[in-house]
């Protein structure tokens, strides 16, 4: 769907009444803001291996994210570029890229710059892959990996591979999770994934809108309680039948679905439409099966395929129950300090669900 589409909708919901014109400038870079896809990564790869005798760093890095190296800055790297100015490269990615063996550097064997992608004539290229071989004692073959990455590097989501024999894990990297600790035992898988369900739920902008909406809809500690218990028993449900193969649901059509929970959930809130608490459970339910398919989704194969599944599926599952706690309470904190300075809170829960409308409707179309 285009930019003109999209327009032609706000005007729509305009005219019929149903977003007031001195909300629609707000929605509007709102909807501008927001990121269309919650969960369908563009994901860059990596690889760590463990050999007996070294180890080996294999990684894909935008040329955005050099400085100095692009001289015509045409977003692209040449062969003579790369060739020029491989000693610049080779130093900004040690500077910005840093993997500990055993909380040591290992010592550098060789560098080399790789390109797999080309671009218009077949001769530039748009990222960099750089392969490391570092020195690897006896004693550290059995020591944790830590690999940290600087947030710049990391333009998108990374999935990280890390290799020692058999034992294989992978791990998630973003600008708000930029290192990880492979082969730190069940417990940092634990911690690891945990970190993750925390973060999907604080910066997933979808669940953020849908969880917010489902709150306000009625502010009673009781009914909250309900109402995320269930949410919890749902997406768990789901996140874990789906990261254990057990079941599959295309993506595209579970963030479309994510979307559509956002939008009837503002229209219920908008026609003042009340149900008995068991009947939202039930609602809530069904929402949070899909929910969960999104977490699958986003999280790729990488419960299954560590070495812990089990303390990856609870850590995962705990993190969002935590970080959902964490919205519940902050946006408790505000509705009641909004409810002591304001008479009436309805116009503002009107204009958040107008928002919620708005902003479903987006996600939406451009889902679909």
């Amino acid at each position: 769907m285009g930019k003109r589409w999209e327009c032609e909708l706000i005007v729509s919901m305009v005219t019929l009444g149903w977003l007031k014109p001195r909300f629609l400038l707000a929605f509007f870079f709102a909807w501008m803001a927001l990121p269309s896809h919650g969960h369908l990564l563009s994901a860059g790869r990596a690889s760590v291996q463990v050999l007996p005798d070294k180890v080996v760093l294999f990684i894909s890095v935008p040329v955005s994210a050099l400085q100095n190296v692009d001289t015509d800055n045409d977003g692209m790297l040449q062969p003579n570029e790369i060739k020029l100015g491989r000693q610049e490269i080779i130093r900004q990615l040690e500077q910005g890229i840093n993997l500990e063996v055993g909380g040591l550097r290992p010592a550098v064997l060789d560098d080399q710059l790789i390109v797999s992608t080309h671009q218009d004539n077949r001769s530039s290229t748009t990222q960099i892959e750089w392969m490391r071989q570092m020195t690897l004692s006896p004693q550290s073959r059995e020591a944790v990996l830590n690999l940290k990455i600087k947030p710049e590097f990391l333009g998108s989501e990374y999935f990280i591979e890390a290799r020692r024999g058999d034992i294989f894990e992978i791990a998630r990297l973003s600008r708000t999770h930029p290192s990880h600790i492979f082969f730190n035992g069940a417990w940092g898988t634990f911690q690891a994934f945990w970190s993750s369900g925390v973060e999907h739920i604080l910066f997933g902008a979808d669940h953020l809108v849908f969880l917010v909406l489902l709150l306000l809809s009625a502010v009673s500690v009781r009914r909250w309680l309900w109402v995320l218990s269930t949410f919890t028993v749902a997406h768990g449900l789901t996140y874990t039948l789906a990261s254990l193969e057990v079941i599959y649901v295309k993506p595209t059509l579970v963030e479309a679905v994510i979307a559509a929970t956002i939008i009837l959930t503002s229209i219920l809130h908008l026609a003042k439409f009340s149900l008995p608490l068991k009947w939202e459970m039930a609602g809530t339910f069904g929402f949070g099966l899909f929910h969960g398919l999104g977490f699958a989704s986003a999280m790729g194969d990488m419960a299954i395929n560590t070495r812990f599944p089990v303390s990856s599926v609870a850590g995962f599952n705990l993190g969002i129950e935590f970080g959902q706690l964490i919205v519940a309470f902050v946006t408790g904190l505000i509705f009641l300090s909004l409810a002591r300075i304001l008479n009436d809170t309805k116009p503002i829960i009107r204009a958040i669900s107008f928002g919620g409308l708005s902003i479903g409707c987006y996600w939406f179309f451009q889902r679909l």
